[in-house]
């Protein structure tokens, strides 16, 4: 029931299975956890002795599980079973692990479903040569069917919220959404240290657009753009208008060098694109700030959202068309333009 009520209380998928890998092994004898998610093909793992290799293996295996299933290899049902692992067969090529050694681990796989929907699948494990008993199994399921609901209900009222907070211009995420994701994202962070950067962007130059083609044409290059972004990004960021001509997009799972990465992606790919309006073909520059909700000034989606800001205006000072992280050396500047053809 503890576990119902966490899954119940969760903000998101990340909450919901911080919360399993922090209560199921109070309740029951196992030495790793992994649970994996069908389409955002996220994989979390826990292991009680922090080993690396083991936890590696188990995150290998759920995620080719997922993604063969995903190309239509299905396995059937639940089970128990012992497995016994020689070297790095269960390792993919894409490995680089020296580590070999033979272990024996008893398994115990459940399937997260909800009538005839599949959301994903949790494995446990532990190593000793004792199978899961009829009732660790049955206790197991249990835990899946809950976690398979909560994300279920969780997936439906995240699409109600967001029909309800879209900006209509864009189809985006609007403001007072974005701040909702915000705070679910630091609620998990605080909670399970997951990382997450909320990167800012504002198209250098805009109002030229709006003097020379009008606002019908800035809005169509707006609506371009947004649709650049949702392209750009992961399935798991959310992309937002910011307000006027600026964007957020809210990255979880990400540090500071993994979101420099994604910016300088946008940027660049904005810079090379030649937006067709009617009036003709519009390049158009992006200036970009990025914060990540770890950096120790942040302690609110309001210090948040300024920390990004500031590196937005840092960006722009400096010439435009470039990317600032907060807290962080500036990248290397480019040109920035606007350049119009009929």
């Amino acid at each position: 029931m503890s576990l119902v009520r966490a899954f119940a209380r969760s903000l998101d998928d990340d909450t919901m299975v911080g919360a399993l890998l922090k209560e199921l092994p109070s309740l029951i004898e196992v030495h790793r956890i992994g649970v994996a998610t069908h389409g955002s093909g996220k994989v979390w793992t826990w292991s009680r002795d922090e080993d690396r290799w083991k936890a590696h293996v188990l995150r290998s295996c759920l995620s080719d599980r997922v993604e063969g299933e995903a190309g239509g290899r299905r396995s059937s049902g639940s089970g128990s079973r012992m497995i016994e692992r020689r070297g790095l067969s269960l390792v993919p090529r894409r490995a680089d692990l020296a580590k070999r050694e033979e272990t024996f681990v008893s398994a115990y796989e459940a399937r997260l479903t909800m009538g005839t929907e599949e959301v994903g699948l949790l494995r446990v494990e532990r190593d000793v040569d004792r199978p899961f008993g009829k009732q660790e199994s049955e206790f197991i399921t249990a835990v899946a069917d809950a976690l398979a609901l909560a994300l279920v209900k969780r997936g439906a009222v995240r699409q109600i919220e967001d029909r309800g907070m879209k900006d209509p211009l864009t189809g985006l995420l609007d403001r007072r959404a974005l701040e909702t994701i915000l705070h679910r994202r630091l609620t998990a962070g605080r909670r399970y240290g997951v990382p997450t950067c909320l990167l800012v962007l504002d198209l250098d130059y805009f109002k030229v657009v709006n003097e020379r083609l009008g606002h019908t044409s800035g809005d169509g290059l707006l609506q371009q753009v947004a649709s650049l972004l949702e392209e750009t990004v992961r399935e798991v960021d959310r992309v937002a208008r910011y307000g006027g001509e600026a964007f957020a997009v809210v990255s979880p799972h990400t540090d500071l060098q993994q979101a420099r990465a994604l910016a300088e992606r946008i940027r660049d790919k904005i810079e090379r694109r030649a937006f067709i309006l009617q009036e003709g073909h519009v390049r158009i520059t992006a200036s970009v700030g990025a914060a990540s909700m770890g950096h120790p000034a942040i302690e609110s989606v309001g210090q948040w959202i300024a920390a990004a800001d500031s590196a937005l205006d840092e960006a722009k000072s400096r010439g435009r068309n470039r990317v600032v992280v907060y807290g962080s050396s500036p990248c290397i500047p480019a040109q920035a333009a606007v350049g119009l053809a009929a």
